[in-house]
């Protein structure tokens, strides 16, 4: 269970390349939220917004199918309005780069195989593992502050 940090990520693949890893859904929403806000004006970044915290509730393997659907989904209906430029001093800066970023935080996850793994029936055999690890958070690192729904 990581939150995200790159030093884990190195961690993982250099010492135990083979450990399936799954990224805390709470700290993937915190990162989605960073980029939309908690209330995103456009529809584009209602979406994503939407689509993040419904993260935090997901308990089945088709849910985790339904969820990948509708991310995909999104992708593909505001791929154009994410690809737009606008012209600065200097050149060109893309339009949307918050939510180009919100939508780059999702799909790495989904590609790496790690927003899931919580479900996969091999690793829950001998019972639920957890999505996030609030639980850990919610000890002796809840005085570092974080990331509320």
């Amino acid at each position: 269970m990581t939150d995200g940090g790159s030093g884990f990520a190195s961690a993982v693949k250099k010492e135990w390349p083979s450990t399936r890893v799954q990224r805390c859904a709470f700290h993937a929403f915190c990162k989605v939220k960073r980029y939309t806000t908690t209330r995103p004006k456009l529809q584009a970044g209602q979406e994503p917004y939407r689509l993040s915290k419904d993260l935090l509730h997901i308990g089945t393997l088709h849910q985790a199918g339904m969820w990948v659907e509708r991310l995909m989904q999104w992708c593909d209906f505001w791929n154009d309005f994410l690809n737009e430029k606008t012209r600065v001093e200097g050149g060109w800066e893309r339009t949307h780069d918050r939510l180009r970023k919100a939508r780059r935080s999702l799909v790495k996850l989904v590609n790496d195989g790690t927003l899931f793994t919580y479900l996969d029936p091999e690793l829950t055999a001998e019972g639920p593992l957890p999505s996030m690890n609030n639980v850990i958070e919610g000890g002796v690192n809840a005085r570092l502050g974080g990331c509320s729904a």
